[in-house]
């Protein structure tokens, strides 16, 4: 083996998979990131549907609790896909007020209470951020949307209609993938 061996001690080590699903060799590293290719970034047609599926079921919840689209568009911008339906990455808060844009003032506010809910691990973004993606958003989510003078029972019923249908979509998403790997392996 030529170069040096890097061990999981060795701060740049980088422990990489191939997917079963898409055949991509993806980083595996970080806490919560176990499996985010699968959930945010795999490419196999089956998981890009289901992807779609649960950012349009997130959609309507959220727009069906926010007062006005401005607040459903921002709270929304976590679930977002690009064009191949992988989740948009918003490794920063840069990188998320690129996506959304010239606000107002009243938004801007709004933009801040997200930032603020990424924040609860503030040396941790991306993983705080793939959290949320997967609905698992905590009191932070709540009280973002009381901030925004949504009921505070609407807000936790919303929080819990996230987290139901990340659950759903993390079940559906382990079916796909038990199915390829028989499929693959016996």
């Amino acid at each position: 083996m030529n170069g040096v061996v890097r061990t999981k001690e060795d701060p740049d080590y980088k422990e990489m998979v191939k997917c079963a699903m898409c055949g991509e060799v993806a980083e595996v590293a970080g806490h919560g990131s176990r499996n985010w290719h699968q959930v945010g970034e795999c490419k196999d047609k089956r998981v890009v549907r289901l992807r779609r599926a649960y950012a349009n079921s997130i959609a309507t919840a959220v727009g069906t609790s926010c007062k006005d689209l401005g607040q459903a568009e921002i709270a929304g911008r976590l679930w977002m896909l690009d064009d191949q339906g992988v989740v948009l990455d918003l490794d920063a808060e840069d990188q998320l007020r690129e996506v959304m844009g010239e606000l107002d003032g009243r938004e801007e506010r709004e933009m801040a209470d997200l930032v603020d809910l990424l924040r609860v691990r503030e040396t941790h973004w991306r993983e705080q951020r793939r959290f949320a993606y997967k609905g698992m958003l905590g009191g932070a989510w709540e009280r973002m949307l009381t901030n925004w003078v949504i009921d505070p029972t609407v807000a936790a019923r919303t929080r819990k209609k996230l987290f139901d249908k990340g659950m759903d979509f993390g079940t559906k998403l382990v079916k796909i993938f038990s199915q390829q790997i028989t499929v693959l392996y016996f």
